[in-house]
């Protein structure tokens, strides 16, 4: 059996509590608190996933995996929040339950989100201990090359990545920054032409194969075609880029 075969979908803990428990006249009245929580799809915003996970929690009703997968569905709504100490909280919690190495990648996220890198690098390298997968290796690869110490590691475990999904675009953007900060650029370009290539709307790597190009000297000027195509996208790709060291 493959490593990503034994991965373990958190969503898949919520719902099979809600399976075992669907005969209860209880939990039949608080079920769309449950699918809130579950959020299958995304469908639901943030604070309502927050309310049903909280519903689930506090309900008495749910122990061992099941109430990790709450708490980690939790976080994962914080994080979306921008409410870093809150998932930080509620994936810890699910982590001192069930330590999954999915649990542990979600609070290395969030880490990363919050530009704690060492804690990040931590929660990564935790999770590839138990299931080596390609979001583990990306994720770390995108921490160090943000901590800016580690640039042949963070290379390292982007191609590590990118060997489990060739063409998993975050890995791409990812190797990328760590390209264009060793000042690869022929390789950064090659790389966010990958990305591009499957979302021509991807502002992120757009702006960067633009910063590459510029950096590597551009004759034509599809450096700053580039860069404008990004901005035409997303009027706050230069300020985001800018706080990655992409400037």
């Amino acid at each position: 059996m493959g490593f990503l075969r034994l991965r373990i979908s958190a969503r898949a803990y919520l719902t099979s509590a809600m399976v075992a428990l669907s005969a209860s006249s209880a939990f039949a009245q608080t079920k769309q608190q449950f699918d809130w929580c579950v959020n299958n799809g995304n469908v639901f915003a943030p604070d309502l996933q927050i309310d049903g996970c909280t519903a689930a929690i506090d309900s008495g009703r749910w122990s061992g995996g099941d109430l990790a997968s709450a708490y980690n569905s939790r976080c994962q709504a914080y994080n979306n929040k921008r409410d870093y100490d809150h998932a930080v909280q509620d994936c810890s919690a699910a982590i001192k339950l069930k330590p999954l190495a999915i649990y542990l990648e979600n609070r290395g996220n969030v880490y990363l989100s919050k530009g704690d890198y060492d804690s990040a690098i931590a929660d990564y390298t935790a999770a590839i201990k138990i299931v080596p997968n390609a979001d583990a290796y990306s994720g770390r690869c995108r921490s160090r090359a943000l901590a800016g110490d580690e640039m042949m590691k963070a290379l390292q475990d982007c191609n590590e990545a990118l060997a489990f999904k060739p063409d998993d675009a975050k890995a791409l953007n990812s190797r990328g920054l760590v390209e264009l900060k060793l000042g690869m650029y022929y390789q950064a370009i090659a790389d966010y032409d990958a990305a591009v290539a499957q979302n021509p709307k991807d502002a992120a790597s757009l702006y960067a194969r633009g910063v590459a190009k510029v950096r590597n000297f551009d004759k034509t000027g599809s450096g700053e075609v580039d860069i404008a195509a990004a901005k035409t996208i997303d009027p706050n790709v230069a300020d985001e880029s800018a706080r990655l060291g992409v400037k």
